[in-house]
């Protein structure tokens, strides 16, 4: 299993720390995860951030869509660590939709991306995810509002265990800088059916990546997102 120490710096690393403790202190007060999830938080909820990035950065160079899954490349060179991202992706304006605990968002933020905007209707996660961002002094906007009050257009939408597939292109929709804005969606088992949902009534290029975090979830990326001419 790869290890998050080789992935990211030791000022990072830091980050990390601060933001598991704070965690594990405010999920006894308020449910942000469930919690047997916290025993496992650097796979669980660090790495299965983390793997989002090098799909980011391929995706100037997307690859044809492959059935099965294609395993995502997290493999790093001597030296280089995911959280030093080129300028080219450390620029782009990104939003976490549903973003709840700040996962992947605020691990994204840490990492070095500048634009990141985490979008949350529930208050007292905000506050959470204010408190964070507060002691690990990450740059980050926290927006508590819905998805469909919101105003402005991203690059990138992201969103874990949000909605379903077909929830998230509307969203997405509406957050889009252009069509070939990248959605990047992490899903469970029941990924196949919710793209077949999805496809009743948008049109997009899809690319499912196998999950390294976990066997029986993938990630969906979709770009040039439209909506079906025959939709009613």
């Amino acid at each position: 299993m790869l290890s998050i120490e080789n992935l990211v710096s030791a000022d990072t690393l830091t980050k990390f720390r601060i933001y598991e403790d704070l965690l594990l202190e405010w999920n006894r007060r308020t449910t942000l995860v469930q919690e047997d999830t916290l025993q496992h938080f650097n796979n669980r909820h660090v790495l299965d951030s983390l793997q989002i990035i090098p799909i980011i950065d391929n995706f100037f160079y997307p690859s044809p869509s492959a059935v099965p899954p294609i395993p995502i490349d997290i493999s790093l060179k001597p030296g280089a660590k995911l959280d030093k991202p080129p300028k080219n992706i450390a620029d782009l304006l990104m939003i976490d939709v549903g973003t709840g605990a700040g996962f992947p968002g605020l691990i994204m933020a840490m990492c070095g991306f500048v634009n990141i905007t985490l979008c949350e209707s529930n208050h007292r996660k905000c506050v959470f995810l204010e408190e964070v961002a507060r002691q690990t002094g990450t740059r980050v906007s926290i927006v508590n509002k819905r998805v469909e009050d919101l105003a402005g257009t991203f690059d990138v939408v992201l969103s874990r265990a949000c909605a379903d597939l077909e929830t998230l292109c509307f969203m997405m929709s509406r957050l889009s800088r252009t069509s070939s804005s990248l959605g990047i969606f992490h899903k469970g088992k029941s990924w196949e059916n919710e793209v077949i949902d999805a496809q009743r009534k948008w049109g997009f290029i899809s690319q499912i990546y196998q999950s390294i975090t976990s066997p029986g979830s993938v990630i969906v990326t979709l770009r040039d997102l439209s909506r079906n001419s025959l939709d009613v």
